[in-house]
């Protein structure tokens, strides 16, 4: 309870079910995180700011359920209260355009989510990059830099699932251009 995660190089063993940190209240800064099927979870009460997370494992690895493993970097779960995701570079996995992970962050299927704050992250990767389908509210993101870096439509369907835009949010723009994101 209450750990605090700072300056430090955690490189997961790119197995499938592997986290990087994981449930819930903590706060991790100043850290690079890579090569887990989900980099961070949180549960709630958990502080994400000034990272690199990045290189999800491959969603074919073998071994995933199904076949095909659901990356994200971030994954808020249910109820995600009071989860801050502040000034990180956040890339979720994306190989090529028929092989991308899930998302750069997720916040989906919560019945409730209160006090998530997304702002000013340098964001690229998975399907959506920013996705959101599910949550009721107390979602925010503002001032986010959406990357083309890996592909011109940010994540391998886009940078946000469409219900992202019924949250509060304000400032989110392409990297590369300073265009809105809509």
């Amino acid at each position: 309870s209450g750990v605090l995660i700072e300056d430090v190089l955690i490189v997961c063993p790119g197995t499938p079910g592997s986290a990087g940190v994981t449930n819930k209240n903590y706060t991790i800064r100043r850290s690079e995180v890579s090569s887990c099927e989900n980099i961070l979870w949180s549960d709630g009460n958990v502080t994400i700011e000034d990272n690199y997370l990045h290189d999800p494992i491959d969603p074919f690895t073998p071994g995933c359920p199904d076949g095909v493993c659901h990356t994200d970097t971030i994954q808020l779960r249910s109820p995600a209260a009071n989860t801050r995701i502040v000034h990180n570079t956040i890339y979720g996995g994306y190989i090529s355009q028929t092989n991308f992970g899930t998302s750069a962050i997720i916040a989906a299927h919560q019945s409730s989510v209160t006090n998530v704050v997304v702002n000013d992250n340098l964001l690229a990767g998975g399907g959506y990059t920013l996705y959101c389908p599910g949550i009721d509210g107390g979602f925010t993101w503002n001032n986010n830099r959406f990357s083309r870096i890996f592909v011109n439509t940010v994540g391998g369907f886009g940078p946000l699932y469409p219900t992202c835009s019924q949250h509060t949010h304000s400032g989110n723009v392409y990297h590369e251009t300073g265009q809105p994101i809509d």
